[in-house]
């Protein structure tokens, strides 16, 4: 180290302090990086690898950047997965002595990055903390970008599963968590693999109790001001996000006001496998947003409104008060289409003021920032106009909620340059006009000369020399110069500086006061700008609670007029919410499907579904006719009743649900070593063990992962288990290729069937895709083989094979009947007997089995262990 330059030596002594760190280090017009930061920087940016004599034997390797565009390169840095800390020049170094002094200034990483051209403006930019304790956890979220933090306590029971379930829904870009949850590896790979954001391990000692009280305390007041005094381990997560913002931002968290906690009890949950399934904020395969639901609602003019969107499709409300409100504002827009064009007209024009009072409050805003803010604060007094009259609670409440900000508008646009570069040091900053000193020191740097010439000029008068003139030269500067004809004439406070043939030169006081004034106007001038401006944006962020509660108004508007964009143009009406238990849709459509297909004319459906005859559907039916299509569209229906959508229906009544249960499809997951079969029983076991009689409970297919007679006999099983209201009772869509399961019709009052309409000719088949009650007499699954293309000589020699086996299965069907009870009033359970009569081994095990007391997932457990005691008798 010794041998380094002074410059390299600073260098290390700043890196040591950021080892994880790509270190932009300032040097006078460019951030440089060295050494191994170098080497990564060039290949990441795409930027020439030069070198640096620092001492050493060897040149430094060494790339740069330009100061004024250090945002966009650190923002690819970033999304290449790297941290970037920024290292800036602390001192003027026309006044340093030695060295300059040089301290890094932010640290930017995926989650506290806050360029908004890095960033997607229609999501948040969530940065999340998790902290697993002894007796639980705790998990927090927070967007620096908008203010936004919300928490909340995990239960120790399914852990993963709870965690995995909130990063579904806030799909943080980056994870920090403590050691014990970073010793999870499966937990860590896990959610690498869902979120694809970067997960750390964070100081452990940030997340002790202690600690993070006293961060928790400082920011949002006391625990139970912020609602956390009986949630410590969410106080734990927190305290370590706050100090994680800390040492990133190097500055105050003024945009972090208050935590939001624990809201389940008022939204409708929804856990990653109906987030997924259901294809609500992204499609299945392409994880694309075009072909979601949220695609298709999604016609907000607002980045606000974009994100709140999102946030009321993954959280729907559960008060039926608060959905009709969000109804009734709906309606009232979309029987106001004049006055909705009129305030859709003026959120075009509003810029995303959330985020940018965000920028504002931690000083990364520029000028163009501030003129975006203004423009957009101009547009708010044409939108209370419209919401003054406006009928609809909600939107009276946004209006009163609203905050025009004429002061704030006025005051950028009477100091602001819309006309301003980008660099804030160069000048070009501040409206002439905006301060009387600045446009003196303006008027000097561009009229210096001048000015200079008119006290020439009253000095000629003054002292009657004619021949008086201004001149200049590298050595004294500015002077007066006169004849010596007029010496008798030269005043006391002329100081002579250079005698020539003919001539002397002077100097004055006044004339070097006022030289000094012109040759420092320039860089007075910038300074003075750079002064002015930040007085303005600090201004301005002293408003940041006014701008934000104006923004979330905006937001709530913005999406209000969105959802009746889309009821008018697709024929949406409003459901009737109540807390009642029943669902009855009246020709339902699936919302995506019906747009995604407008070439073919979508066929709507009728639903009911209740706690009581109606609470179990199974629906039979080829494949491709349209059964999942069926109850997705249930589902999302239900879903947008409750998140205060129009619906697509010509009638809807929707009781209250709490939750959406969805096990669609088939997909291994073989990183985790976990076949298909499994994840299905994975998520059947999650449903069985969570649902209540108030859930809406989605199963396609279950059973088909494993063999015929144990798929059959577990997706009957389930079955029986969702239609008993004493174990569950939840309202449940069934669709299977089990013909038997029709039977329970019969057998269990609450259970309907259902089958999807087929016209047949001959060997053709065409699919009505219309549900129609009882049970599909067979299953087409070689008719849909002939629909898909298989060779018609494989399809006729799998019609005689079906014949064959069905001929077969006629003469053995008494020897394998499935007998349902239903349960009792003392309790009995309802039985499967798939053996003879004969008493075996596995028979008198399955009959000693107290079913009364034992959960699903043993039940399930149990089962695999009867059939391996069957198949090896």
């Amino acid at each position: 180290m010794d041998k380094l330059t002074p410059m390299m030596q600073q260098y290390f002594a700043v890196k040591n302090e950021y080892k994880d760190c790509i270190l932009l280090y300032r040097l006078g017009d460019f951030y440089e990086m060295f050494f191994d930061d170098a080497m990564i920087a060039s290949k990441v940016l795409d930027i020439t690898l030069t070198g640096r004599n620092c001492g050493l034997k060897d040149r430094a390797p060494m790339c740069g950047v330009p100061f004024h565009a250090v945002d966009g390169y650190v923002a690819r840095l970033v999304a290449a997965g790297y941290s970037a800390a920024i290292c800036e020049q602390a001192e003027d170094p026309a006044s340093a002595k030695g060295i300059v002094k040089r301290e890094v200034i932010r640290v930017v990483t995926p989650g506290t990055i806050m360029d908004s051209a890095a960033l997607d403006a229609n999501k948040n930019n969530y940065l999340c903390s998790l902290c697993v304790g002894e007796n639980g956890s705790g998990i927090a979220f927070v967007d620096i970008t908008t203010g936004e933090c919300t928490a909340k306590e995990l239960a120790k029971e399914n852990f993963t599963c709870a965690v995995m379930n909130e990063l579904a829904k806030f799909m943080p870009i980056e994870v920090i968590m403590n050691l014990r949850a970073y010793e999870n590896t499966g937990l860590v790979q896990e959610i690498r693999d869902r979120t694809h954001g970067v997960v750390r391990n964070y100081y452990d000692w940030a997340y002790e109790e202690e600690a993070a009280k006293k961060k928790v305390t400082v920011q949002f007041g006391s625990l139970q001001e912020a609602s956390l005094q009986d949630k410590p381990n969410c106080v734990c997560a927190i305290g370590a996000l706050l100090l994680y913002l800390e040492e990133t931002q190097k500055t105050e968290l003024k945009n972090l006001k208050q935590v939001e906690v624990d809201r389940d009890a008022e939204n409708m949950q929804l856990d990653m496998y109906s987030l997924r399934n259901l294809e609500i904020l992204e499609t299945l395969r392409e994880r694309s947003s075009r072909g979601s639901l949220l695609h298709v609602l999604n016609k907000t003019r607002t980045s606000m409104g974009s994100r709140l969107l999102r946030k009321w499709l993954t959280a729907p409300l559960m008060n039926c008060a608060a959905i009709a409100n969000r109804h009734v504002a709906v309606d009232e827009l979309v029987k106001d289409p004049l006055l909705r064009a009129e305030i859709v007209e003026a959120l075009k024009k509003i810029a995303d003021i959330e985020r940018l009072i965000n920028r504002i409050v931690y000083k990364n805003a520029g000028c163009a920032d501030l003129t975006g803010l203004k423009i957009s604060l101009q547009q708010l007094p044409d939108i209370a106009r419209c919401l003054e009259d406006c009928q609809a609670s909600l939107l009276r409440q946004c209006l009163k909620n609203m905050d025009v900000l004429e002061d704030i508008a006025k005051l950028i646009d009477t100091t602001i340059d819309e006309n301003a570069p980008a660099t804030l040091r160069n000048g070009g900053l501040i409206l002439p006009g905006a301060n009387e000193e600045l446009d003196k020191t303006r008027n000097l740097m561009v009229n210096g000369k001048a000015i200079l010439n008119e006290l020439v000029e009253k000095e000629k008068e003054k002292t009657g020399i004619k021949t008086l003139k201004l001149g200049y030269n590298k050595v004294f500067g500015y002077y007066v110069e006169a004849t010596r004809m007029y010496a008798d004439k030269i005043p006391d406070y002329f100081i002579r500086k250079q005698t020539l043939a003919n001539t002397e030169r002077y100097i004055t006081p006044e004339l070097k006061e006022v030289e000094e004034a012109v040759l420092d106007a320039s860089t007075k001038s910038v300074d003075m700008e750079y002064e002015l401006f930040c007085q303005v944006r600090d201004q301005v962020g002293r408003a940041f609670d006014r701008v934000q509660r104006t923004a979330e108004a905006i937001a709530v508007v913005d999406v209000l007029c969105s959802f009746a964009a889309v009821a008018e143009k697709n024929g949406y009406v409003m459901p009737e919410v109540n807390m009642g238990d029943k669902i009855s849709i009246k020709d339902g459509r699936h919302p995506v499907v019906e747009q995604l297909n407008k070439d073919h004319i979508f066929i709507p459906n009728d639903v009911i579904l209740d706690n009581r005859e109606n609470q179990v559907a199974i629906i039979t039916g080829p494949n491709m006719a349209g059964k999942s299509t069926y109850m997705r569209q249930t589902a999302l229906i239900v879903l947008m009743a409750q998140a205060g959508s129009f619906v697509p229906a010509r009638q809807a009544e929707i009781g209250i649900v709490d939750r959406i249960f969805t096990r669609v499809g088939a997909s291994d997951d073989l990183s985790a070593g976990q076949s298909t079969f499994m994840v299905e029983m994975n998520e059947v076991a999650y449903i069985l063990d969570n649902a209540t009689s108030k859930s809406l409970v989605i199963l396609d297919e279950i059973g088909r992962g494993t063999s015929t007679f144990d798929g059959l006999g577990i997706a009957w099983a389930v079955a029986e288990y969702m239609a008993d209201s004493k174990k569950c009772g939840a309202k449940t869509m069934f669709a299977t290729h089990y013909h038997e399961l029709t039977q329970l019709e019969d057998k269990i009052p609450n259970v309907k069937n259902y089958c999807i309409a087929v016209k047949k000719r001959g060997d053709s088949i065409s699919f009505l895709r219309k549900i129609i009650r009882g049970g599909a007499d067979e299953s087409y699954g070689v008719d849909v083989a002939a629909l898909a293309g298989v060779k018609k000589s494989v399809v006729r020699r799998a019609r005689e094979i079906v014949a064959s086996l069905e001929s077969e299965e006629k003469s053995q069907v008494q020897d394998a009947k499935i007998h349902t009870k239903i349960p009792e009033e003392n309790g009995n359970q309802a039985q499967m007997n798939f053996l003879g009569a004969a008493e075996n081994p596995v028979l008198t095990e399955l009959k000693a089995l107290d079913l009364n007391v034992i959960t699903p997932v043993e039940a399930l457990t149990k089962l695999y262990d009867l059939q391996a005691k069957a198949k090896n008798q």
